[in-house]
């Protein structure tokens, strides 16, 4: 009996040897160190912390985003930070990221766009590619694409290859309203054979969505810091350009808006003669763009 014991008491002790030597072994092993630091750009179903429709695609396994020029008032550059994120350890000096531009797919044409940087700062998990994007005439009827791939750079690696695909879309139109109360308020300052609440896109055309976003300044109904309950909300496609026609029908607003709209109208084809402001598309594609008029 004793021998059995002390055999059993040698395996016991072998045994936990082996263990704390495998757990020791195990906790000298770092999680990250320099070869696993890449980086890669954001994907909905991981960190990105936005709602808005752009974002990863998983059909192309590209991170997209989209950019118009009329959300800043028509600026003629702006500077674009598209998101990258970290694999890795933060560190206490800014990284550079490698990237390469994909030539075959990128349809923005040489000096329209600057590169300023790629970098991800100290002590941050998240950086950016800062692009410059230039303004131009054509892009009120197209747009201009640039596709981006992440590459190694001297201080990081490239992250998966399903997550170092990037594209900016930016130009110079305004987004067409997809939600009913949104077109009602185009329907409703925008003269058509239709009834002046109507949901039809029928006379919609994107001159005339462009004509009262510059007549009336609409930029920032997404904003509910300043319109509150009455902005455009998630729910509401977070839409910068239109306020809801239940919003500002509301003590016949909408006939006010009208009248200004037909003011900044008469007043810009008085200073263009030769080139008066007219619709590109729908049914009143070619005739003159007129603001609603309402009977008092």
């Amino acid at each position: 009996m004793k021998t059995k014991f002390y055999h059993t008491t040698i395996s016991c002790g072998l045994l936990l040897m082996m263990f704390l030597s495998a757990a020791c072994t195990k906790s000298e092993t770092p999680f990250y160190d320099g070869t696993y630091n890449a980086v890669r750009f954001p994907y909905r179903g991981g960190d990105a912390k936005d709602k808005e429709p752009e974002g990863y695609d998983e059909t192309t396994a590209t991170f997209r985003r989209t950019y118009t020029f009329v959300s800043s008032g028509g600026l003629q550059s702006y500077d674009y930070e598209l998101p990258l994120e970290l694999m890795g350890l933060v560190t206490d000096a800014d990284r550079t990221v490698g990237y390469a531009i994909d030539a075959a797919k990128t349809t923005a044409p040489t000096g329209s766009y600057e590169i300023l940087k790629a970098v991800i700062p100290a002590g941050k998990r998240q950086g950016a590619i800062t692009i410059r994007l230039h303004n131009a005439e054509e892009l009120k009827s197209m747009e201009y694409s640039l596709q981006l791939v992440l590459t190694a750079s001297g201080e990081l690696a490239a992250g998966p290859q399903n997550l170092i695909r990037g594209e900016l879309i930016w130009s110079n139109r305004i987004p067409s309203p997809t939600i009913e109360d949104h077109i009602k308020t185009y329907n409703a300052l925008i003269a058509g054979t239709d009834t002046w609440n109507s949901t039809s896109m029928d006379y919609f055309s994107p001159a005339a969505l462009r004509v009262i976003v510059d007549a009336l300044k609409w930029n920032n109904w997404d904003d509910l810091k300043v319109h509150g309950s009455n902005g455009n909300g998630v729910y509401y496609g977070k839409y910068k350009y239109l306020p809801r026609l239940s919003v500002i029908s509301l003590g016949n607003q909408h006939q006010a808006y009208a009248l200004a709209l037909a003011e900044y109208i008469e007043k810009y084809n008085a200073e263009h003669p030769d080139n008066p402001l007219k619709h590109d598309a729908g049914l009143n594609k070619g005739n003159l763009i007129q603001a609603r008029k309402y009977i008092k």
